[in-house]
């Protein structure tokens, strides 16, 4: 078997697309559930559902999105990210140490 070979796209989203809706709904039909009432929470897990495929579809063919962001710009992105946590790193760790404290205090302190 060659595993070199460069897959067909469209073959690829068709098997996706075969995959991802008709055996859920035979699954659906065999479980007897195809008659759920219509709900919100039903409509948006469908929608998740039905976004996931797309983009599966889309990364089987090929398309990418658009790049957002320049080198330059990552850069700038970074140096602010860094700038940042440099600055906010004593902090949290000053909180996480007074927490530490009470939780010990009132775990403890006041049991005597």
């Amino acid at each position: 078997m060659n595993t070199n070979t460069k897959l067909n796209g469209m073959a690829s989203a068709a098997i996706i697309v075969v995959a991802a809706f008709a055996i859920p709904l035979l699954i659906a039909q065999y479980l007897g559930v195809v008659d759920l009432p219509l709900t919100a929470t039903s409509v948006f897990v469908g929608t998740l559902y039905v976004l996931v495929i797309v983009g599966f579809v889309f990364s089987a063919v090929g398309k990418r999105g658009p790049a957002v962001t320049s080198e330059a710009t990552d850069a700038r992105i970074s140096a602010a990210y860094s700038k940042a946590l440099r600055k906010l790193r004593p902090i949290v760790i000053v909180v996480t140490a007074l927490w530490f404290v009470w939780s010990v205090w009132r775990l403890y302190g006041r049991a005597q």
